[in-house]
């Protein structure tokens, strides 16, 4: 199992640049299964998706399949301490987060599908060696499904319509800036009877509640919410939403829980404690000003999403429905 992992690790690392540490926890821990959520929630959630390793996956005989890393938990590959919540939780990590703007398009960060650059109806190493899978989240308290899950909640990405990762980071010791974030692929079939989230026609105010929906370190889907702290220069929105490695490309929604931003990047979300000997999540207050240690990446903390301007520009243009 760790030698998968491992493997995992390496394919995704190749597209996870040093800058994409994740936010940390902003006051009280707003994460939550999905099945603790509205009902509401619960069925916009059926449109987003985790993506992972192909490595992780086995085709039984009877078509469907079993996911392999039941025996990976948050404990075990992130060495967590003991006082963190979903310890016990399978962890597909390193992973992504996507969601379904059309029934055949899912949109996720752009450093989720490749390197740097952009990119523009490709069929890339991404789409060759991850899959998308929908409904990863708990159905009751301790009931997950890992094994026998029906091949239709399995997606493939047939080719990347549009993508864009661009930052400006002239030394790999330097400061990031970030400038684009965000992927539009096309799936190999369309995921039919599933929600596909409308994109917003423009920022809310600031204070306003926000909503994300992802797999924070690879854990079965999380609920969280926060509120919009500011727009972050001309590309991105500053949160407190509870977000970690594992959301990129979370989908972050307004009150109407309309898309008005795609998770990209924000304040380290860990730090090896020497005392404890364990991982600890850095924990801040509720509106991002200090947290229990600093960044040597970012300034300020928080979670930083890309505006999603560019999307709907597209969809326009191609004439699909997603606003």
């Amino acid at each position: 199992m760790k030698t998968k992992f491992l493997i995992s690790l390496l394919l995704l690392s190749a597209l996870l640049p040093k800058s994409n540490s994740f936010a940390a926890i902003y006051g009280e821990d707003s994460r939550k299964e999905i099945i603790e959520s509205s009902a509401l929630t619960q069925q916009i959630a059926t449109g987003v998706a985790i993506t992972f390793s192909k490595i992780f996956l086995q085709q039984n005989a009877d078509s469907t399949y079993s996911l392999d890393f039941k025996s990976s938990t948050l404990k075990s590959e992130w060495d967590s301490c003991s006082d963190e919540r979903f310890l016990e939780q399978p962890s597909s990590s390193p992973s992504c987060t996507g969601f379904l703007i059309a029934e055949d398009i899912l949109v996720t960060a752009g450093h989720c599908a490749f390197v740097k650059g952009e990119v523009r109806n490709k069929n890339n190493p991404f789409c060759q060696d991850f899959l998308w899978m929908f409904d990863y989240q708990y159905k009751s308290k301790n009931n997950i499904e890992l094994s026998n899950v029906p091949a239709e909640k399995i997606f493939q990405c047939q080719k990347i319509l549009y993508a864009s990762y661009k930052y400006d980071q002239p030394t790999f010791e330097d400061k990031p800036k970030h400038i684009e974030d965000f992927a539009i692929i096309k799936l190999d079939r369309k995921a039919k009877g599933r929600h596909y989230f409308k994109l917003a026609a423009e920022l809310p105010p600031t204070g306003h509640k926000l909503t994300a929906l992802g797999f924070p370190l690879g854990l079965p889907m999380k609920h969280s919410t926060g509120k919009l702290l500011s727009r972050h220069k001309e590309n991105y929105l500053h949160s407190n939403l509870d977000i970690i490695g594992g959301n990129s490309g979370s989908p972050i929604l307004n009150e109407a829980n309309e898309v008005i931003g795609i998770t990209s990047h924000g304040y380290d979300s860990s730090q090896w404690s020497e005392t404890r000997q364990c991982m600890a999540l850095n924990r801040c207050d509720e509106n991002a000003t200090q947290c229990e240690f600093s960044s040597e990446i970012f300034d300020h903390p928080g979670e930083y999403a890309f505006l999603i301007d560019k999307v709907r520009a597209y969809m326009k243009k191609a004439n699909r429905s997603a606003f």
